[in-house]
């Protein structure tokens, strides 16, 4: 396995949906995980690249957010931008179903 050795040469932590596989829906440990990560990402300076449906998490966490749909960049930009503030109809209808 290369994550171990990525890790120690990069400083970079890249997690793909981290939750979905390993947690069911509505199960409190999913909250411990995302803490877990966020302060592995504060009190190490590691920097995470994270696919997640978690919107919540990456509102609070997020120093740049990426909203990608088909395989295409739709919008980027701060957390409070991209979430507060979506550009586009896509977005927008994305947030109003996690968002409330």
């Amino acid at each position: 396995m290369l994550w171990p050795v990525i890790l120690r040469e990069t400083q970079i932590f890249p997690a793909n949906k981290v939750l979905r596989p390993l947690i069911p829906p509505g199960d409190p440990i999913g909250g411990e995980v995302l803490e877990a990560m966020h302060e592995l990402a504060e009190s190490h300076g590691v920097t995470m690249i994270i696919v997640t449906h978690e919107m919540q998490f990456a509102r609070d966490v997020a120093d740049h957010a990426v909203f990608m749909d088909s395989g295409k960049v739709v919008e980027e930009g701060t957390p409070a931008d991209v979430f507060g503030d979506p550009k586009t109809e896509r977005l927008g209808a994305f947030l109003r179903g996690f968002v409330r």
